[in-house]
């Protein structure tokens, strides 16, 4: 199936339970979860965590800022939930299900003190405001013939959420927390002072200076060629990070890298991304056949990518391209 049929298929066709494509979304390195954004109607049309990541010398969170989405619909309002200054999302969790369709209704969380006082915890909710689920925590019996499917678990003691991971496709089917270990709270070592000037006997000016004259150019040109190598190194290394074979959503895929340029080919329909590399991002096209769109790909670490597209330049952006590093 096409990148085109599949995107017709999560624009026009019912959600089942469980029957969309996997997703993994994880905060970056040393980040947490504060919140969550997206839209809402009679449940959740698509959602987004919100991801901070603690700046240790101002003992601090830093801004949030929302990750790719999850879900494909555009329908409900916006809606956007996170938690006080100075708190991350962990401890208790509730996900709420509607029945028919099977899909996320709401999640109710927990805020807690990133730095791990034992301030107040802050209970939170993110979805529909229906008679499913009611915040903050508050067990509710369901039954088969009830109105929908409650999940409650909590994340091991001093850990917080660092992502989400399930399935998605109109809607989101399937919603589980990713939990992880606080971030590094404290500050980075002040640098050694520099040594002293030890104080020699002085030495003739007129040989004192030809020494440093003599010395000067080639430390000069040593200083400029190690930069020179570590630029390009630094630069080699970044391109490469999407070279090698994956496994993603729309089959296997082999990228090729040569300095910023690389291209990827895939069996489907003899696809082929061709694009540049800017640091973790790839951005180009990819092509199926006739048909082709704009993509980007976005590295997750070293061993996984999400990617972005749509079909041509104007259409529906889709973030449900995963790969994983085989």
């Amino acid at each position: 199936m096409s990148l085109i049929a599949t995107g017709l298929a999560m624009a026009h066709c019912a959600p089942a339970a469980y029957g969309a494509v996997p997703y993994r979304i994880e905060c970056p390195d040393q980040q947490v979860v504060v919140g969550f954004t997206g839209r809402v109607g009679a449940w959740v049309d698509h959602i987004a965590p919100l991801c901070a990541g603690w700046d240790a010398n101002a003992q601090r969170l830093g801004p949030a800022v929302a990750q790719p989405r999850v879900g494909e619909s555009g329908g409900g309002d916006a809606a956007s939930r996170r938690c006080p200054d100075g708190m991350a999302v962990g401890a208790d969790y509730r996900i709420a299900y509607a029945r028919d369709p099977r899909v996320l209704h709401s999640i109710e969380f927990t805020c807690v003190p990133v730095d791990g006082s034992s301030g107040n915890r802050v209970a939170r909710s993110f979805g529909s405001d229906s008679e499913i689920s009611k915040p903050p925590l508050i067990p509710i019996p369901i039954t088969e013939s009830g109105r929908g499917v409650v999940v409650e678990n909590r994340c091991a003691d001093g850990q917080l959420f660092s992502g989400i991971a399930g399935s998605s496709g109109l809607y989101v089917d399937h919603l589980l927390p990713i939990c992880g270990p606080a971030p590094e709270l404290t500050a980075a070592p002040a640098p050694p002072p520099a040594p002293k000037a030890i104080a020699t006997a002085a030495a003739p000016a007129d040989l004192s200076s030809r020494r440093l004259a003599g010395l000067a150019k080639p430390v000069a040109a040593s200083t400029a060629i190690g930069t020179t190598r570590l630029a390009a190194a630094a630069t080699a290394a970044t391109a490469a990070s999407f070279a090698g074979r994956w496994t993603t959503t729309y089959g296997p895929m082999t990228i090729s890298v040569n300095g910023d340029s690389a291209t990827g080919v895939y069996p489907q329909q003899s696809g082929r991304v061709a694009g540049t590399v800017r640091g973790d991002e790839l951005k180009g096209r990819w092509t199926e056949g006739a048909q082709s769109g704009e993509v980007t790909f976005t590295l997750q670490g070293r061993d996984r990518f999400l990617g972005c597209w749509r079909s041509g330049s104007g259409g529906p952006e889709r973030c449900n391209w995963q790969g994983t590093r085989d």
